[in-house]
């Protein structure tokens, strides 16, 4: 199972993107995401992988939704998280971490069209997460 976190501040989301070319979503912007281990919960596993990968500490405020990953094609949850931490510190496996805004969400090429439909669904022009589940 694969965690994920849709990390909004300041009107923007943050996406990342991988530094192995061997990944099959080299190249295209994600949201910070990991592998649980045996025994984690979901939200340890994406606190874990959040402080690994990008030094974050966040807080889960809720699940947002479950998919199946477009890439490895294993179940993914997706978490709204907030920040606890502001100092962004990429690990090897990540090439670079960079907030967007809605209107450059609409502009990115190189991102997998569902998940940019989902972010611009579930966020408002404000940048902000849309109360209603019902777009999640």
């Amino acid at each position: 199972m694969i965690v994920c976190a849709t990390i909004v501040s300041d009107m923007k989301v943050l996406l990342v993107r991988h530094s192995s070319r061997s990944k099959p979503d080299y190249g295209h912007w994600l949201l910070p995401a990991g592998r649980m281990k045996l025994g984690e919960s979901p939200e340890e596993a994406l606190k874990r992988e959040m402080k690994e990968e990008l030094s974050l500490e966040v807080d889960v405020v809720r699940e947002l939704t479950e998919v199946i990953d477009p890439y490895t094609k294993d179940g993914l949850i997706n978490f709204l998280c907030t920040q606890r931490t502001s100092n962004i510190v990429t690990s090897s496996e990540l090439e670079e971490a960079k907030w967007f805004n809605t209107n450059e969400i609409r502009g990115i090429v190189n991102i997998n069209r569902d998940l940019k439909q989902f972010l611009l669904l579930v966020l408002d022009s404000e940048g902000r997460v849309k109360d209603s589940r019902r777009v999640v």
